[in-house]
């Protein structure tokens, strides 16, 4: 009877343990879910989802338009990253090369944002005053504009 009882309470002790494992793998698997979740609904493509359909659907228009104009500046700053690699493993490290390389980088990133933000502004810019409220809005909860203090409310004077 001894025996039995011991065998029970192993059995008992390792059924909580896996049981407990399954739980909180479960319980990390939920979290990260929700984490990507929130950083997806993040994305600047989210920030029209209060605007009216017509206006929903041409600023993802515009996006996918700025993301096919984007692809060259993707491609030079992914071939400079590549030639930097290229230099900080050659025996002689060439920073002055470095540097050029790295200011190309830069210089492609910033193209692409400054095009896609000025995109932005002449797409709100269009808007009827409401549905502006509402992309600038949009836009500090979940793009680049994200700006202290609240969105405007009124028009300034």
């Amino acid at each position: 009877m001894s025996r039995i009882r011991t065998w029970l309470i192993v059995s008992v002790i390792l059924n909580v343990f896996l049981v407990g494992g399954i739980a909180g793998a479960l319980h990390r698997w939920k979290g990260e879910e929700h984490a990507m979740l929130a950083q997806q609904h993040r994305n600047i493509r989210f920030a029209a989802q209060e605007l009216g359909p017509q206006y929903r659907k041409a600023y993802a228009a515009l996006l996918r338009q700025q993301q096919r104009n984007a692809a060259p500046y993707a491609k030079e700053a992914r071939q400079g990253r590549q030639y930097v690699a290229q230099l900080l493993m050659a025996p002689q490290m060439d920073q002055q090369a470095i540097d050029l390389a790295l200011t190309r980088i830069r210089s492609a990133e910033f193209e692409h944002r400054r095009e896609l933000e000025e995109s932005i502004v002449a797409f709100a810019a269009a808007l009827p005053f409401d549905e502006r409220i509402l992309l600038v809005q949009g836009l500090q909860r979940r793009g680049s504009f994200q700006l202290p203090g609240a969105a405007p409310s009124a028009p300034p004077h």
